[in-house]
């Protein structure tokens, strides 16, 4: 177990400029590298309520000093530490103040914090730190050791199995035709692949021979002077001691940068595994808390989890299907599948996926596709041709997934589902030929951008937050409803959800396979290999299989349908905005309300309306108006997280930059704690790919213009290459020499690079956003390129630095052999040509 550092803190109300606050970075600074590698809990009274600590925002002339609000704010990012204090901790008359304050500088320190009624006029706070080791012995599993396989009799063994199942497979069934192949691969493995027992080994990786000789002879000089109280006894026992800690600090040294330099080129998931293992963030399933008992047993955790996900289950019972009119649309062809597709589906597995519960590795249906590609074929077409799934592709083992909230609640974990290899193989075949009838009968809705090719939450923001900066930039205000399906992949009904695939045209043997994939499921939890009972699974669509997102799309493919608002779908997430003139217009929106209650009680699905809310966006100070859902109010918000981007309500974006740089500071702290001692190249790897894709994500969609959100995400950056390259010289110029020596772009250029990228995009067709929808080609000459485009005008900045108008302004000043670019590696490498030019 880590040491572990606690600092208690008192800044006095009358200290205006902040001198305490400085004073306490100043002894944190002293910790040196401590605070990377201990755990540390920094906890008090700091007085500064006027700090908004979801997004780092200072509230100003609130009667608290700002000064001091932002030197804590800049200590925290500093030092990479994460406040958790989230309620007031003290009440008087009207005000709730959160003045007493909880830091760690790890996410996963704190388990749980409750605040609840103190002695004083300050509440207690009561916080259950997560620092007890548990040690828990995995069972052994068997791993078969591939590259000792005798390859040539495994060849000969499933040609002349080939040649019996031919024989042998008349008059089975779908079920007895795969028992037999499964069966005869198991066998073929256990006979000519080599096994081995995996170990739990609790002992470090650099932890070497001379090390373990140095321990074992600690551990003796320690025994001996216990007993004779010697002082120089005493004192050869410090010596051994002190002399052990160098040379594991120094093996540690050795082996990471030794392991992640060559592992960063030959074993990519290797590196992130260690990266994500010295994170200490991915703690597994703890302790769970189920009516009041606090269960740690791995199989009864199994059991609780198994019946949490069992209880949201949608009861369809006989109920009578609605009427849906008759079908507008064709009828899927039958499915004829080809010994290409699947030797090509076969030869494109991931071999270092794991195993299905049948126990069927990637790696062996990969590297043997030649051989199995006629029998597996086989078993395809009988599938899909009888309409019937075997039994063994249908029972998952589930591995739950911790959401958000408290990890001790069941309910803040979601199943996915772990599935034999062999049959996602099938679902990428049927999920293909699906595909193919939906996009030729134009079925799935345009509001859709989940699970769909071309289509991102990038694309559905940039779209979403051009509508309403031009309703903004026309003087409206704009009312959005952000909502939120319970539990939504898993409460699909079966039985209407094939009366829709029906309704779309997919009927015959192909509704018949899916039918059967649907309601003849199991499941049972698995955690460090105890497992729940099976479960049968009577609605929902399985997490973590490939048809799965596929069929929650159809089934929902009708929920815009008669709403007189914009509407726009991310998968489960649903999303209503209304431009407001008059009174007549809050009612449409209100309307749009009711409609989808009675959609989700026709389909039986359910929105959750207490996370479900309201947000008035207006370019100067907005009334916010009242709505009504599923029977009760909405809250109004004046901001909200909509796929992962903050949206406030004058359509700013300092919630949205000082959110991601909170974020990518705290990732920025564990680089900075676990890799410290590492060469350059290491530390820059792990923050392009770790760091700046949380800074960078969806940028396109909310790229700042405000000199102030700027230089929040530069800053980032800015430590960012200090720590790389162990520079943290003041002198003019020198970040920029480290970014010219890190091959770095500012992230302000590359932003600018991302949004030219999309427009290129769009012009081949590389991304399903409708060009003509947003913009028009200039059908006048122009000196620059043949591709100009009419700029869009504006009299408001909220409109003009959005994307369409700012981008297109950047791309007609391009010169023409970088809009002529043949593809788009060539056009961005010439873009950053360009600029550095």
């Amino acid at each position: 177990m880590k040491p572990i550092i606690i600092c208690t803190f008192y800044r006095a109300p009358h200290d205006s400029q902040g001198t305490q606050i400085e004073e306490l970075d100043l002894s944190l600074s002293k910790l040196g590298n401590k605070i990377n590698t201990h755990n540390v809990i920094i906890t008090g009274d700091f007085n500064l309520p006027n700090i908004n600590w979801e997004n780092h925002h200072v509230t100003p002339n609130s009667g608290y000093s700002t000064v001091a609000a932002n030197k804590l704010i800049s200590l925290v990012e500093e030092h990479g530490l994460i406040q958790h204090v989230n309620e007031p901790t003290r009440k008087q008359g009207n005000a709730n103040n959160i003045l007493d304050l909880v830091f760690t500088n790890k996410p996963g320190l704190i388990k749980k914090l409750n605040v609840v009624d103190g002695i004083a006029d300050h509440n207690t706070i009561i916080i259950d730190v997560n620092i007890s080791p548990k040690r828990k012995h995995r069972p052994k599993r068997k791993i078969f050791i591939r590259n000792k396989a005798d390859h040539l009799n495994i060849q000969k063994s499933l040609d002349d199995f080939t040649h019996e199942y031919f024989s042998l497979n008349q008059n089975m069934t779908v079920n007895d035709k795969w028992n037999l192949i499964s069966t005869k691969i198991i066998n073929i493995m256990k006979h000519y692949v080599p096994v081995r027992l995996t170990t739990s080994r609790y002992n470090l990786p650099w932890f070497n021979k001379d090390l373990k000789k140095m321990c074992k002879r600690k551990k003796r000089l320690y025994k001996k002077a216990k007993i004779s109280r010697n002082p120089e006894d005493w004192q050869e026992f410090c010596n051994i001691r002190k002399d052990m800690h160098k040379h594991l600090r120094s093996a540690r040294l050795s082996y990471i940068n030794q392991f992640l330099t060559t592992a960063i080129t030959d074993k990519p998931k290797a590196f992130w595994s260690f990266i994500s293992k010295l994170r200490q963030d991915n703690q597994g399933i703890g302790d769970l808390n189920i009516a009041g008992n606090i269960i740690s047993d791995d199989k009864q955790k199994a059991e609780a989890l198994g019946n949490q996900f069992k209880s949201v289950f949608t009861y369809e019972g006989n109920s009578k299907l609605p009427n849906l009119n008759d079908s507008p649309h064709g009828k899927i062809p039958e499915l004829t599948i080809s010994l290409k597709g699947v030797h090509d589906q076969l030869s494109k597995i991931n071999t270092s996926k794991s195993q299905g519960p049948d126990g069927i590795p990637p790696w062996f249906l990969n590297r043997y596709a030649y051989h199995l590609t006629p029998i597996i074929h086989d078993i395809f077409q009988s599938s899909v041709d009888s309409g019937q799934v075997p039994k063994a592709w249908n029972e998952a083992n589930i591995t739950a997934i911790f959401k958000k909230g408290n990890r001790a609640e069941t309910s803040n974990y979601r199943p996915i589902s772990l599935t034999p290899v062999i049959s996602k193989l099938l679902e990428h075949i049927i999920h293909s030929h699906i595909m193919k009838h939906l996009e030729q009968h134009h079925i799935l809705t345009d509001h859709q951008h989940g699970f769909r090719a071309k289509r991102s939450t990038e694309t559905q923001l940039i779209q979403t937050v051009h509508d309403i900066s031009k309703y903004l930039d026309e003087k409206k205000s704009v009312d959005m409803a952000i909502l939120d399906f319970t539990k939504a992949f898993d409460k699909v009904p079966h039985k209407r959800l094939i009366h829709k695939l029906k309704y779309y045209g997919i009927t015959g043997p192909i509704s018949s396979w899916i039918e059967s994939f649907l309601a003849e499921r199991t499941q049972q939890v698995v955690i460090n290999g105890s497992a729940s009972k099976p479960i049968k699974v009577t609605s929902g669509v399985p997490q973590g299989t490939v048809l799965g997102p596929l069929l929650f799309l159809l089934y929902i493919n009708d929920l815009p349908n008669n709403l007189t608002s914009n509407v726009r779908l991310f998968a489960d997430d649903c999303l209503l905005y209304q431009p407001i003139k008059s009174d007549n217009d809050i009612s449409l929106l209100q309307n749009d309300l009711i409609k989808l209650e009675e959609w989700q009680n026709t389909w039986l699905m359910k929105f959750n309306p207490t996370k479900c809310f309201t947000m008035t966006l207006a370019s100067r100070k907005p009334t916010p108006n009242i709505y009504t859902f599923c029977g009760q109010q909405l809250k109004s918000v004046q901001s909200h997280c909509y796929l992962g981007v903050q949206i406030s309500n004058t359509l700013n974006w300092t919630a949205q930059c000082n959110s991601v740089a909170r974020k990518a500071q705290q990732t920025l702290g564990v680089i900075r704690r676990n890799l410290n001692q590492c060469p350059t190249h290491i530390k820059s790897i792990a923050y392009t790919t770790l760091v700046r894709p949380i800074l960078e994500y969806a940028s396109a969609s909310w790229d700042p213009h405000c000199l102030k959100h700027i230089k929040t995400l530069e800053r980032i950056q800015r430590q960012a290459a200090r720590f790389c390259t162990h520079n943290y010289s003041r002198k003019p110029g020198t970040v920029t020499q480290l970014f010219k020596d890190l091959q770095w772009d500012t992230l302000q250029t590359r932003r600018k690079i991302k949004r030219l990228s999309i427009i290129y995009k769009m012009e081949h067709n590389l991304i399903d956003i409708p060009l003509d929808h947003y913009i028009q080609h200039n059908t006048r000459t122009s000196r620059k390129h043949d591709s100009q485009f009419l700029q869009i005008r504006y009299s408001a900045n909220i409109f003009g630095s959005s994307f369409f108008p700012a981008t297109i302004k950047e791309w007609n000043s391009l010169p023409s052999n970088t809009v002529s670019s043949k593809s788009l590696k060539s056009f961005q490498n010439s873009l950053i040509q360009h600029f550095n030019n």
